[in-house]
């Protein structure tokens, strides 16, 4: 990697908390959820995805795609810290069973 610095993302957690993750670009999304989804015990990943926030909605990213392909632009050519090109992903339920039990 000849002196890249690792890329970093912010994750958003259910309950507003935040945490920063390095990735890969060559990453997907279920590598990453599957990251966040250990320390958490979760074992259903499957009910859960990724979102981006934009223009005042969540859309759940593609899971089998590269991280990286959502990460804006500025950010994936020089790793930029500016906060109008932080990599900020939501981690959300993505899908809702009725009986809990079933899990």
């Amino acid at each position: 990697m000849r002196g890249s610095q690792p890329k970093f993302m912010t994750i958003v957690f259910l309950k507003d908390d935040a945490q920063k993750f390095p990735y890969d670009s060559k990453a997907t999304g279920k590598d990453l959820l599957e990251r966040i989804a250990s320390p958490l015990s979760i074992r259903e990943t499957y009910l859960f995805g990724l979102t981006q926030f934009r223009d005042g909605e969540h859309y759940f990213i593609d899971l089998n795609e590269k991280v990286s392909k959502y990460a804006p632009s500025k950010s994936k050519k020089t790793g930029s810290k500016d906060a109008s090109t932080e990599f900020i992903l939501y981690f959300r339920v993505q899908f809702y069973i009725d009986d809990a039990t079933k899990i």
